[in-house]
């Protein structure tokens, strides 16, 4: 799947992907799908890991994000 997913699956971690695809997902359905596995697990027990790669503007300007993501 990715990276870090197999690496945590092989050190023995259960891994649940919040979106597994390209399509966006708005922010409230992605806190509804942590918190239901939270509930099921308890919070104590669950680890977030939020990875971002949004890029705005041009190729070349990939650094200089002036835009903002809206949800």
């Amino acid at each position: 799947m990715n990276g870090i997913y197999d690496k945590m699956t092989k050190l023995g971690y259960e891994v649940y992907m919040i979106t597994d695809t390209d399509l966006d997902m708005t922010l409230y359905r992605r806190c509804v799908k942590v918190n239901n596995i939270c509930s099921k697990y308890g919070s104590a027990n669950c680890l977030l890991v939020s990875i971002h790669c949004n890029a705005a503007g041009k190729a070349i300007d990939y650094g200089s994000a002036e835009r903002r993501t809206a949800e």
